[in-house]
């Protein structure tokens, strides 16, 4: 079960992964959508990535596509790189961060791997 000093460690986590390169993440109940934990938290970002969640899983649902896995990245413009982390069927973390600072090997081979560690411990 998911305690908040989980929720306190996952972000610790991504911030030692990723220094100054976490814009902002914040962790939300996928049930409410409300911030249970975040660096530079912002309730509008969390309320609209909570949406955006729900509706691109249904979406890939409804496609009939195989399920979300464990994370999604989405590359934007201006160096910039939203994530999200499926924690489990009731907390998800989403985040951005600047593609300057953070390369692709460090999110995908330590940051994300240490989030998920931290998470579960």
């Amino acid at each position: 079960m998911s305690t908040k000093k989980n929720f306190k460690k996952t972000i610790e986590s991504l911030l030692n992964d990723m220094e100054e390169g976490l814009l902002f993440c914040d962790i939300w109940s996928n049930k409410s959508g409300l911030s249970i934990e975040s660096h530079n938290h912002n309730p509008k970002y969390t309320a609209l990535f909570w949406r955006l969640t729900k509706d691109m899983k249904k979406v890939i649902n409804d496609l009939g596509f195989p399920e979300v896995g464990e994370f999604q990245l989405i590359d934007l413009e201006a160096d910039s790189m939203l994530f999200l982390l499926y924690l489990d069927n009731e907390y998800t973390l989403g985040g951005l961060l600047d593609k300057n600072e953070v390369s692709l090997g460090i999110l995908h081979n330590i940051a994300i791997p240490n989030a998920f560690e931290a998470y579960k411990e």
